[in-house]
């Protein structure tokens, strides 16, 4: 995220450090993504992919939008997306989601990133996700929730802080915008829990 704040400046050296490893170990398609792709569209024209690390899954965002823009807060993750998930028809940039002025997008795919914002600045991501969709845009959403506030250890050196959001912080949040939650599930496995959330706008 943006230098100035200090949660978020920590998160950006943290994915800078650990780009490589996290890389290798997370090829291919997300399991978040498996779950949901029965929600992308099946055509449309903008999509956005919010903290896309490697560019895994805005790779298969390509295959149904005439554009797909990923954002990472990581210049490393953004430099292995290039790499790694080269499609003419996407951009990466490396861009804090709260600085971000562009759209409308027609789908918002956002995983494994919005539980590395404390609460005000996802109150301002989801104004941002609002000002920046389209009138039919849907917004899927992964955070992870085993953590409530605190850091994990999965990166040794490497802390990751999470603020964990519940189901219905979020319909909040979606709520404010317009939006209402269409699809949630939760996951556990033996070590992280999950939350999948879809919203829908209009």
């Amino acid at each position: 995220m943006a230098s100035e704040r200090s949660d978020s400046q920590s998160t950006r050296e943290v994915y800078d450090a650990i780009a490589e490893h996290y890389g290798d170990r997370h090829s291919g398609i997300s399991n978040p993504y498996r779950k949901l792709e029965r929600f992308v569209p099946s055509a449309g024209r903008y999509a956005l992919d919010v903290g896309c690390g490697p560019g895994r899954d805005t790779l298969q965002l390509a295959k149904h939008f005439d554009r797909v823009l990923g954002l990472d807060v990581s210049e490393n993750m953004v430099s292995l997306a290039r790499q790694a998930a080269f499609s003419p028809n996407i951009e990466f940039r490396r861009l804090d989601i709260l600085d971000l002025d562009d759209g409308p997008f027609d789908f918002i795919w956002a995983n494994a990133i919005l539980h590395h914002l404390n609460p005000d600045e996802l109150q301002r991501c989801f104004d941002v996700f609002s000002k920046c969709s389209s009138d039919a845009c849907s917004i899927a959403i992964t955070v992870r929730t085993d953590i409530k506030h605190g850091f994990d250890d999965e990166y040794p050196g490497h802390p990751r802080l999470y603020f964990g959001y519940s189901a219905d912080e979020l319909a909040a949040l979606a709520e404010n915008i317009g939006c209402s939650v269409t699809f949630q599930e939760e996951q556990k496995t033996s070590r992280k829990a999950w939350l999948f959330v879809l919203l829908s706008k209009g």
